[in-house]
């Protein structure tokens, strides 16, 4: 029996042994590319040469060549590596899952700075990508990350998802594209806390992929655009055959359109502060959405009017009345039809608001308090001048 316990007790320290001895294999390696004292000169050379985990750091420089990252690696930039496309394509291709790309500055692309096609999870991170046809390309990608990049002066769009959801878009600087961001098709991506100005068309869009289509498939729908600045764009927000987004608390500065809607519905758009744009928002008559606060149409003025014209009215109408029974009851009058009228608008307007406001009362309250709040300063204005204290009204 002390043999066969002893016997198990070594297989199970071989097969530990033999577990560390794995583990030790499939660790990270770290890769290092530079001009001098580094394992590789060339970033295509070190991305050969790794293996899938392998951290791969890029020391600073110009490389003047088209990255093609297809194994998970982490792609780290140390001292501001440039990536050079030199007109040729894309300056980095990100073609397998779970890539991160940060540090880095891609420029000269005549296709895109970055480009990710049919991959997922995958982290671009302050990275400045400037100077290309398109600033970073997704298609048909799920749960990327693109946070703290700064992305301008791009020919085409700064950032364009195609077909492509589940993304966090936060923290970036994106300006002096052609577009900002261009949605297409793609839905339920958070973009959140982004700067987005002087963009010559759309500062955001959301868009379908081809007019033809419909659904899920084509437009771009249950997106979340929160807490954006968006300044300068002709369009700050554009919508266009998209669905059920939410665009809320998103800063909206001196555009020519702050939110623009076309064949779009049931979109929420709440709580967005609008800065000097000339058109804060505007909607085709197929668009439908959830608005608040709500833009003051022609018939919100009319009500509006109608509103404090009736409040103007009972004000003097209280006043009047109120006048009348101080003055049976006191004996005397000293104030002029037109100085009750007036102290019973103050006293109404004073009543009713504050009950409305700090005690969240209903209408009816309301008026009841606005008649008492009358009453009450007309009866006070009367003693006081009765009394000599030298009040003229």
């Amino acid at each position: 029996m002390a043999d066969e316990q002893f016997m198990n007790s070594m297989k199970l320290i071989r097969a530990l042994l033999f577990y560390l001895f794995l583990t030790g294999l499939t660790q990270s390696a770290l890769l290092t590319v530079g001009k001098e004292g580094a394992n590789y000169t060339v970033i295509q050379d070190a991305i050969d040469a790794a293996s899938p985990g392998d951290v791969i750091e890029v020391r600073g420089g110009n490389y003047l060549e088209n990255v093609i990252a297809n194994k998970m690696l982490v792609l780290r930039g140390s001292g501001n590596p440039v990536i050079d496309s030199n007109g040729n394509g894309s300056a980095v291709k990100l073609i397998n899952d779970g890539i991160v790309l940060e540090g880095f500055a891609l420029i000269n692309a005549s296709s895109s700075g970055i480009e990710i096609d049919y991959n997922d999870n995958i982290t671009i991170r302050n990275n400045i990508i400037r100077n290309n046809l398109n600033g970073i390309t997704i298609h048909e990608s799920f749960n990327s990350s693109i946070l703290g990049n700064t992305i301008s002066n791009n020919a085409n769009i700064g950032l364009d998802l195609e077909d492509s959801a589940l993304s966090a878009i936060a923290h970036n600087i994106i300006h002096n594209n052609n577009d900002g961001i261009i949605l297409r098709g793609s839905n339920e991506n958070a973009i959140e806390y982004n700067l987005i100005v002087n963009n010559t068309a759309y500062g955001i869009s959301l868009e379908n992929r081809f007019l033809s289509e419909a659904g899920p498939g084509g437009f771009s729908d249950k997106n979340l655009l929160e807490k954006n600045q968006i300044e300068g764009n002709e369009y700050g927000i554009y919508l266009k055959y998209s669905e059920g987004n939410d665009i809320s608390a998103n800063r909206l500065i001196n555009n020519n359109h702050g939110i623009y809607s076309k064949y779009s519905l049931n979109n929420t758009i709440r709580n967005n502060d609008y800065v000097n744009n000339i058109i804060n928002e505007s909607y085709d008559s197929q668009s439908r959405s959830d608005i608040w606060p709500p833009e003051p149409t022609a018939v919100f003025l009319v009500f509006g009017f109608i509103f404090i014209s009736a409040n103007i009215i009972f004000g003097i109408a209280i006043g009047i009345i109120s006048g009348l029974i101080i003055k049976k009851t006191l004996k005397y009058s000293s104030l002029s039809l037109i100085s009750k009228a007036i102290l019973g608008i103050i006293g109404s307007i004073m009543g009713f608001y504050g009950c409305l406001i700090y005690f969240s009362s209903n209408l009816l309250i309301s008026f009841i308090a606005a008649a008492a709040s009358s009453f009450i300063l007309i009866l006070l204005v009367e003693i006081l001048r009765h009394s000599g204290r030298g009040i003229n009204i």
